[in-house]
């Protein structure tokens, strides 16, 4: 039996994946039909198909509800935990609340026909956004972002998020919304964004959350430096306490400027490919001039070689392990 050495090169804070491009391709279709929960067909409902968070194909249901994606091409890849040739097909309309059905299989050069997707009542919140005098603000932007929970404590998304505006009433109104945790995010210039939450199912119908305050944004900019050089670095990932969604990159010289924070931010995370910062930074002293440092990234450098012949082999894949014993005395790779 032959034995082979692996050495790779890989940065400490990540790992290297198979690329998508080498994968072969499966072309197949899908069809069904949406209904309401008495069985009647839906026309004109928006259709789509997500392979995890990448919408894939869109569509609409004619007059009998019925409605076909196709034809779509996803990759396959040996077997693994997950079922990357497995997609979710969402369906909506203005008055109901979107459903789905999840683990959809392409078959190559097939149409595969998934019956009833059934569409029920949910709940619609409303809301104004104003200022620290409340006066309402009129154009104020609104993300809306639903998940529901499986297996207890894993969450996914109900599909992709709404964007909605205030009108010059500075009220706003959501489309019906699918049972789960809501997360809503309003954003206006030069004021701090405002975050509130909600649990809604269908009983519930409507939710007033009455007046949300935008308060002047407070400004907050700074210089990414080199732990050990003082060096701006550049391409660094910013974002304030849990603000990943509003993350700006440092310039060439290391330098950021965060907008729509409020006076409670607390910490700043940082994150790069060439650098690391083991955990958030604390917000401290002159807001318009913070200095946070940032660590080096360790490599590990290598090669993969055939252990008899000394010939390089070429790798589909590399991950970086840590090497353990367990109580028996096998090793165990973790990560």
């Amino acid at each position: 039996m032959r034995t082979r050495i692996i050495v790779f090169s890989l940065l400490m804070t990540g790992w290297l994946g198979h690329s998508r491009a080498d994968d072969p391709l499966i072309t197949g279709s899908i069809s069904g039909r949406v209904v309401t929960i008495d069985g009647k067909p839906i026309p004109r409902a928006a259709v789509w198909c997500q392979d995890r968070q990448d919408v894939l194909l869109k569509t609409e249901s004619d007059e009998q509800g019925r409605f076909q994606l196709g034809p779509i091409a996803v990759f396959k890849k040996t077997p693994t935990l997950t079922y990357p040739n497995r997609l979710t097909v969402w369906a909506e309309t203005s008055e109901l609340a979107r459903d789905r059905i999840d683990q959809v299989a392409i078959f190559p050069g097939k149409t595969h026909d998934i019956g009833d997707l059934t569409l029920g009542a949910g709940t619609e919140i409303t809301g104004r956004a104003v200022d620290q005098n409340g006066k309402p603000l009129t154009g104020a932007s609104i993300t809306i972002e639903s998940h529901r929970y499986i297996l207890g404590h894993t969450i996914d998304t109900n599909g992709p998020d709404w964007k909605l505006t205030t009108g010059a009433d500075g009220v706003f109104a959501t489309p019906p919304l699918p049972a789960g945790s809501v997360t809503i995010q309003l954003k206006a210039s030069g004021r701090a964004s405002t975050t509130t939450r909600k649990h809604v199912d269908a009983r519930l119908g409507r939710v007033e959350l009455g007046d949300l305050t935008l308060e002047p944004e407070v400004a907050t900019a700074g210089i990414v430096v080199d732990k050990k050089s003082g060096k701006g670095v550049p391409e660094v990932s910013v974002f304030a306490d849990y603000g990943y969604a509003n993350a700006v990159t440092t310039d060439t010289e290391g330098r950021f400027q965060l907008k729509g924070l409020g006076g409670d931010a607390k910490t700043i995370t940082l994150n790069s490919k060439s650098h690391f910062a083991p955990q958030p930074l604390p917000i401290e002293g002159d807001r318009l001039n913070l200095k946070l440092p940032i660590q080096q990234a360790f490599q590990i450098k290598g090669k993969v070689v055939d252990a008899e012949t000394g010939e390089l082999i070429d790798i589909a894949h590399a991950q970086l392990c840590q090497v353990r014993k367990g109580l028996d005395g096998a090793t165990v790779l973790q990560g």
